[in-house]
C-alpha cells in the first residue's frame, strides 16, 4: 500500500473483533514508529506491547468514555524515559505515533489513539508500581469488527491561508 493510501484510510476504530494482532505485525508497528525523526536524535521513546486482556479491561474501567477500549485485544503503550519533556520531543513522539498508526493501516489493523488516560493509574497496572517512564499515549489496535468508512475531511482549500 502507498503512503497516501494508508493516510486516507486510517481513522480511529472503536469496536474491534476479538481477533488479535500477531506479535511479528506489533514488532512490525513499533519499528515504523522507531524510524520517526526526532530531535537531536533523542528517540525519546519506549513502546510496551499489552496483549493481557486483564489489563485492556482495567484500563478500559478507568475512563467511562473508554469503556469500548474492552473490545480490543491489543495495544501499544508509548512512554518516555525524559524526566522533562520539550517542546521538539512531543512533536518527535507524535511523529512516532503517527508513524505506528500508518504501518497498522497499511497492515489492514485499525487503530484508535485513545484520549482521557489517567496516565498514573494506568502506569501502575501496566508496571505495577510507580515508574521511571513517563506514559505518553495508549493505541488500541485490532480488527474492525464492522467495517467504517472514514470521516470526511475538511477541503484542501479551506485548510491554506
Amino acid at each position: 500500500m502507498l503512503s497516501i493510501d494508508a493516510i486516507e484510510r486510517r481513522h480511529s476504530t472503536r469496536l474491534f473483533s476479538k481477533k488479535k494482532v500477531s506479535n511479528e505485525k506489533l514488532n512490525k508497528f513499533i519499528f515504523a514508529a522507531s524510524l520517526a525523526p526526532s530531535s537531536h536524535n533523542k528517540q525519546p521513546w519506549f513502546f510496551q506491547k499489552v496483549i493481557n486482556k486483564e489489563y485492556i479491561d482495567k484500563i478500559a474501567d478507568l475512563n467511562e468514555k473508554n469503556k469500548w477500549v474492552r473490545t480490543c485485544e491489543n495495544m501499544i503503550a508509548i512512554w518516555s524515559g525524559e524526566k522533562e519533556l520539550s517542546d521538539n520531543d512531543l512533536l518527535s513522539l507524535g511523529a512516532a505515533i503517527e508513524n505506528l498508526l500508518l504501518e497498522a493501516t497499511a497492515n489492514e489493523v485499525q487503530s484508535c489513539w485513545i484520549g482521557g488516560v489517567q496516565k498514573k493509574e494506568v502506569a501502575k497496572i501496566l508496571k505495577g508500581k510507580d515508574v521511571e517512564y513517563e506514559l505518553i499515549a495508549l493505541i488500541a489496535l485490532g480488527y474492525e469488527k464492522i467495517k467504517l468508512q472514514p470521516k470526511m475531511k475538511k477541503n484542501i482549500e479551506e485548510l491554506i491561508i
